[in-house]
């Protein structure tokens, strides 16, 4: 078929002979599949840029980027060595070494290890003395050295708001370790217990600027306790620049963890060994004879004093002049000045956050425990200030407010007149609804437990718990009972208002308007909202309400047995229990026996 011949011959026979390619053959059909094929293959991968190439090139594998990173590592461990000899012929490496760590490509496993290697020289160069005042470098190389110091410490405080909580954890660990070195160093250059100031400064500030931070393992210590307390107090009290809420937010919180104040002189424990050794004898004779010479402090509660006392000037110098010229490590061992300095940086921080309400409700709340069994009569009159601004923003803020100046008005003997004024305005009805109820029962109780004051005010809360009772839930009834039965008992010349007969609201004299408890007209009128509760809807309640009819023979009631009853309580009395669900009368079931229809016989169309 083929033949065979020439090329002429295979020329002329072109247009005769069928070639094997030819589109009918079986053959020819699977080399066109298969071409066919391979174009779709071309056209879907793409052909690669210039551009892509050099985009793919430019992003490191993770082989890379490791590699990359033990390098790193290798570097700053060589770093390290090199500071670390001594006859290191430079300290050039240091700055390097700085840069490493405040790297913004470093991963927090870098950070991590350039902030250790740091610190394990810096200590070596503290130990070597070249940190140490008076020592043989000169003035442009300590000076350079302190200049590193400064970075590394800064870029220390800056960690302590890291994400990665081993960075804040180590930042602060090293910040304390590099500060006892330091202040070891110069304290033993200077033959004088003191702590390092620039470092202590950054640690001071890093702290107030940033929340959240565990200090309990530090401020465990009375001299680091004592140190913060003076530059948080120097703080809060500078005005340019005024620190600002957050700060303040934070110097709170911080001053939330003090929960103790040594009392006597073996309770001290001291973080920097410079501070724990004693002061010098000589120094503790000069202080005896100068309390010789100091006169004799006058009572407080002696109003004779006030007329014998200096002028302002000369008894401020009299009062501070020996305090002030006490050094710190003297301080340190005396424990009224480590009571004096956490009052006075409670004093400096509480007018910081009075703008902030959330802030205010907090420090009230932990005032009587953490402030108020340290002071004194005129540190409390001062605190008195603050606290009485509280009261103003009403709601849970004055009611804790009205708390704690009962608190100071009771054990420091102060008075603050408007306070049954400020109490009585509380009374409403919003109070009854309110979650701190049972707090605001407990504070109103022990405000009306003397049985000093007039009865004319007496009968005006009775009245106004009274009227408060028709539109109050049962829970806030059963509380308000008990407690007006305690107040009549307590106080026989209001019991006219439950002998006189019922007036209604119509004819009743009550202003209920009145600001004034002791203008209400309250003891001419009736309690006839009582009796209208014999008649409650809620059962326990009108049997309770029953009281005021009966002769008064019963003792008082304990009103903690009545103050925490909710909706909740009451259901759980009425069904035996949150567990059982055992009902006191059991509901009607129809007899097995019974094969009466009831839907027929109730179901009327």
């Amino acid at each position: 078929m083929y033949g065979g011949g020439d090329a002429r011959t295979w020329g002329n026979g072109w247009s005769k002979v069928k070639p094997f390619w030819s589109a009918s053959t079986p053959l020819t059909l699977f080399f066109l599949a298969v071409m066919k094929a391979g174009t779709k293959a071309s056209i879907k991968t793409p052909v690669k840029r210039k551009r892509d190439i050099d985009t793919a090139q430019s992003q490191p594998s993770s082989s890379s980027k490791k590699a990359k990173s033990t390098g790193q590592l290798a570097s700053v461990t060589e770093l390290e060595a090199t500071l670390l000899d001594p006859d290191a012929p430079s300290l050039n490496p240091l700055a390097d070494l700085l840069v490493h760590a405040r790297s913004s490509r470093a991963t927090p496993a870098e950070i991590h290890a350039a902030i250790f290697a740091l610190y394990r020289v810096f200590v070596s160069l503290v130990t070597r003395g070249l940190f140490a005042p008076g020592s043989t470098i000169t003035s442009e190389v300590k000076t350079w050295l302190y200049a590193r110091l400064d970075e590394y410490t800064a870029f220390l405080s800056s960690l302590l708001g890291h994400e990665e909580e081993a960075l804040k954890e180590g930042a602060l660990q090293i910040l304390f370790s590099l500060l006892k070195h330091l202040s070891e160093s110069v304290s033993a250059a200077t033959n004088t217990p003191q702590v390092q100031p620039y470092v202590w400064r950054t640690i001071v500030q890093g702290i107030l600027g940033t929340a959240g931070l565990d200090l309990r393992e530090y401020l465990k210590y009375d001299d680091i306790r004592w140190l913060f307390l003076r530059d948080l107090t120097a703080t809060m009290q500078r005005d340019d620049p005024a620190p600002t809420l957050p700060m303040a937010t934070n110097a709170l919180s911080i001053l939330d963890i003090f929960d103790r104040v040594p009392s006597t002189a073996k309770e001290l424990k001291f973080f920097l060994p410079a501070f724990g050794r004693a002061p010098s004898k000589a120094a503790n004779a000069a202080l005896a004879a100068e309390d010789e010479d100091l006169p004799a402090e006058p009572d407080e509660d002696d109003w004779r004093a006030f007329f014998d006392r200096p002028a302002p000037a000369e008894e401020k110098e009299e009062k501070f002049g020996r305090a002030g010229r006490l050094s710190t490590h003297a301080r340190l061992h005396a424990p009224p000045a480590h009571r004096a300095q956490l009052v006075t940086a409670w004093l400096a921080v509480l007018p910081r956050i009075a703008a902030s309400e959330a802030e205010s409700v907090r420090a009230l709340g932990i005032l009587h425990v953490k402030l108020v069994p340290y002071l004194k009569k005129e540190e409390a009159v001062r605190t008195m200030d603050w606290i009485a601004g509280c009261v103003d923003y009403g709601g849970t803020t004055g009611l804790l407010a009205l708390n704690t100046l009962f608190e100071l008005m009771t054990t420091m003997n102060l008075d603050y007149p408007d306070l049954y004024v400020r109490l009585y305005a509380y009374l409403d009805r919003n109070i009854l609804h309110l979650k701190h109820r049972a707090r605001f029962f407990r504070i109103l109780e022990r405000m009306l437990s003397s049985t000093h004051l007039p009865a004319t005010l007496v009968a005006s809360f009775i009245k106004r718990l009274s009227r408060l009772s028709l539109s109050a839930p049962p829970a806030a009834v059963v509380s308000i009972i008990p407690m007006v039965y305690n107040l009549l008992k307590r106080h026989p010349t209001c019991m006219a208002l439950i002998h006189r007969d019922s007036l209604g609201e119509q004819t009743d004299p009550y202003d209920p308007t009145e600001r004034s408890p002791l203008r209400s007209n309250a003891l001419e009128s009736s309690l006839w909202e009582l009796q209208s509760l014999t008649a409650h809807y809620h059962a326990p309640t009108s049997t309770l309400a029953k009281i005021f009819s009966e002769p008064f023979t019963k003792p008082a009631y304990a009103m903690e047995d009545f103050l925490d009853h909710s909706y909740t309580t009451m259901f759980d009395a009425e069904t035996g229990g949150k567990r059982g669900l055992k009902m006191k009368v059991a509901p009607a079931v129809r007899d097995e026996g019974d094969t009466q229809d009831l839907v027929k016989e109730l179901w009327v169309i």
